[in-house]
């Protein structure tokens, strides 16, 4: 998982967690004042039997109302850590999903990735010439081979009245290619086509 993600849902559990010491600590002494108040009434209540008794109810009342807030704080707090371990696994179920998707597609030959697309334009220069077959270092799409020559003014694109594509090779069948082939054998023509996989 992404660290920034990790980061991020360690900060929103640490303020949630905050949050909840906060209120904790307010009920804490709520709590206090509660049994404080409890514990005067009481003292000062002795002069009246009815005093002593509402004073007791309301204590009472108040302590349990104290300990239902805490109890449901508690549960929410546990509900509320659940969801961040949900949320948390979902993410990473997503990243893995993501990334073998990703590879899968990288995978296929019609996709291109935009960092892949400096990959499928090729130059290389007329080393592998026989006099008759030019051998490419890829398999290029057809009709996308370029030849560039000292010895030609416009560049010359490969088509089937000067020979033929076969996998990685275009074998030359027309006689009237002798100064391309020249410049093919002596190493200067540079040579220019897409690639039609990257694999």
């Amino acid at each position: 998982m992404d660290e920034k993600i990790i980061l991020a849902i360690r900060d929103e559990v640490e303020k949630r967690v905050d949050q909840r010491e906060s209120i904790y600590w307010k009920f804490g002494g709520l709590f206090a004042i509660v049994v404080t108040l409890f514990f005067a009434v009481l003292w000062k209540a002795q002069l009246s039997e009815v005093r002593t008794q509402i004073a007791k109810e309301l204590a009472e009342q108040k302590v349990i109302e104290a300990r239902d807030r805490i109890l449901a704080m508690a549960s929410e707090s546990e509900v509320a850590n659940q969801r961040v371990k949900d949320v948390s696994a979902s993410m990473n179920t997503n990243y893995q999903d993501f990334v073998e998707r990703l590879t899968q597609i990288k995978q296929q030959d019609n996709i291109v990735l935009k960092n892949d697309l400096s990959k499928l334009f090729v130059t290389q220069t007329g080393t592998n010439f026989d006099g008759q077959k030019l051998v490419l270092d890829y398999e290029p799409i057809p009709y996308s081979i370029k030849i560039y020559s000292p010895q030609i003014l416009v560049p010359c694109l490969l088509m089937e009245n000067w020979g033929y594509l076969n996998g990685k090779s275009f074998i030359f069948t027309n006689e009237g290619v002798g100064h391309v082939a020249n410049t093919l054998r002596d190493g200067t023509a540079r040579i220019d086509y897409v690639r039609k996989s990257l694999q």
